[in-house]
């Protein structure tokens, strides 16, 4: 039949036609058929259409396809779709091809989506998808996300998010992310977040932030974070911020600081001192260090070069003690301060008389 005969059958005709007919098409005679006519495949007829043919569908035609003729559409027919065609698509359509079909495009036929027809996919359609896939999409793409599907984002497909990817993220998208994407973020990662999405986290997700999240703050970051959001913060957060971090703080956020917040920040792990940080200790070994100028006995404490004695003061941080300075006018809040340097045998008994 000519092109022209094919045109000129009925939806009943060809809702007739056997599958070898259909597979025997040529290129010309499927271009032929209207929309009503390819509403009337079967999925059966469907299926037998050759690669080739599928390849040559319009975007009428493919609209024309009900979800069950989608769904019926096989791997190399899939394959035969360029990102054209599949731009052409429904996002009815494209929730009808379902994971397989989904998971079948490449990083160039996916590319062909638009952001309403990713919008349209659903949470195992999105997971079907590979951590490559997912980093190949735009950022008009990853707009398109629903809070939804943004949620169910898998850890490794949320490693495989860009910087410039995390930074598109709308601020629905980014109270989205659960507390364990949002850990999973690398610093790098982290750093794509603008103010604006900063200060769009909840106190729960705020929470959440490592160490290594909360060193990446940068100062543009930090100028994004609300008060509601510092009060969250814990006190082993706070420790790990830096001064520069806390300086660009305003004053209002200083003010939602509470007392053990402060302390957390003027104590924090890298602002303790300690008797090796450069003050001539013994590199933290104990000895004898003999009797006061009271005459009464010292404690263990590490010799400073200077004759000074440091008092032996267990660290909150674990059982390993630390020597921390009492003298050279260093008074540890729970030691007393060194009243004298150590002197010398020969020389204690005049002193003391």
């Amino acid at each position: 039949m000519s092109a022209t005969q094919i045109s000129a059958l009925t939806s009943a005709q060809v809702h007739a036609l056997d599958p070898a007919t259909i597979d025997a098409l040529t290129a010309t005679q499927v271009h032929a058929l209207s929309a009503a006519q390819i509403s009337a495949l079967t999925t059966t007829e469907v299926e037998s259409l050759t690669a080739a043919n599928v390849k040559t569908l319009t975007a009428t035609q493919l609209r024309a396809f009900s979800s069950l003729q989608i769904a019926a559409l096989t791997g190399p027919q899939l394959d035969a779709l360029s990102s054209t065609q599949i731009g052409t698509l429904s996002p009815g359509q494209v929730r009808s091809l379902g994971d397989v079909g989904i998971a079948e495009f490449t990083t160039t036929q996916l590319g062909g989506l638009s952001a309403p027809q990713i919008g349209a996919l659903s949470v195992s359609q999105l997971g079907a998808l590979s951590a490559a896939k997912i980093a190949a999409l735009s950022t008009t793409q990853i707009q398109g996300l629903s809070g939804t599907s943004v949620t169910s984002l898998s850890t490794d497909q949320v490693d495989a998010l860009s910087v410039t990817q995390i930074g598109a993220l709308t601020l629905v998208q980014v109270t989205a992310l659960t507390t364990t994407s949002l850990a999973e973020l690398t610093a790098k990662q982290f750093g794509g977040l603008s103010a604006s999405q900063i200060g769009a986290l909840t106190t729960k997700q705020v929470r959440s932030l490592t160490s290594v999240e909360i060193t990446a703050i940068t100062n543009t970051q930090a100028a994004g974070l609300k008060a509601a959001q510092v009060v969250a913060l814990t006190t082993a957060q706070i420790g790990d911020l830096s001064s520069a971090q806390v300086g660009k703080l305003s004053s209002n956020l200083i003010n939602a600081l509470t007392t053990a917040d402060i302390r957390a920040f003027t104590a924090g792990p890298a602002r303790r001192p300690d008797c090796d940080a450069g003050r001539g200790l013994d590199q933290g070994r104990t000895r004898r260090a003999g009797r006061d100028s009271r005459g009464r006995p010292l404690r263990k404490s590490a010799q400073r070069s200077d004759g000074h004695a440091c008092r032996r003061i267990d660290d909150d941080s674990g059982p390993r003690p630390v020597f921390r300075p009492a003298g050279a006018g260093y008074r540890h809040p729970r030691s007393r301060r060194c009243r004298s340097p150590i002197l010398p045998r020969s020389r204690r008994r005049k002193f003391a008389a």
